[in-house]
């Protein structure tokens, strides 16, 4: 899906993977690797969208004084404090609207095509987390987003059985859940 991007270009330059094991990574032969690096492009993508936010929109920094406090000494009671201050309720919702238009092509088509990467990563690692925390319901939901992927990167079987693999056990859930 990122073939000819310019990622693998990315990657090496950035020093994350050697050229010589690149195609194992982007092929997926080294699974633990490639989930590494996809997690480090996301979270390069995530901090370049956050600067772009941060000069397209001015932030008064004496309203997320409480954010700093938290990242110069953080801990739960200062997290629990942050995410319930009307600031930061609101930084995010600004942030969430500003991801949106980046979505719908605000910033160009590069900037929609890396955004579009970030989502699919972030399923990918919402899967996972079901899968090790044992979360059905993360599980069956991060499942259903995957059906689109397997069409898109023409995995036919997992395309074709995947939508009956999630309606099925969805439905034993007790949950309702449409595809």
């Amino acid at each position: 899906m990122v073939a000819g991007s310019g990622f693998e270009d990315i990657l090496i330059e950035a020093g994350v993977c050697a050229s010589g094991s690149i195609n194992q990574v982007m092929s997926g032969a080294h699974y633990n690797r490639a989930i590494r690096v996809h997690q480090y492009m996301a979270d390069a993508v995530e901090r370049l969208l956050l600067t772009s936010f941060t000069n397209v929109k001015t932030i008064d920094h004496d309203n997320l004084s409480e954010m700093v406090s938290l990242a110069e000494s953080p801990s739960f009671d200062k997290l629990v404090s942050v995410v319930n201050s009307a600031s930061c309720a609101e930084f995010l919702n600004d942030y969430s609207h500003f991801k949106t238009t980046v979505r719908e092509g605000c910033l160009g088509k590069t900037a929609q095509f890396w955004m579009m990467y970030s989502d699919c990563v972030w399923i990918l690692l919402r899967f996972l987390e079901g899968v090790k925390e044992n979360d059905l319901d993360m599980y069956l939901d991060s499942l259903r987003q995957l059906c689109g992927l397997m069409f898109s990167a023409d995995h036919l079987h997992y395309a074709r059985y995947l939508p009956v693999y999630v309606t099925t056990y969805s439905g034993d859930v007790g949950t309702s859940r449409s595809i």
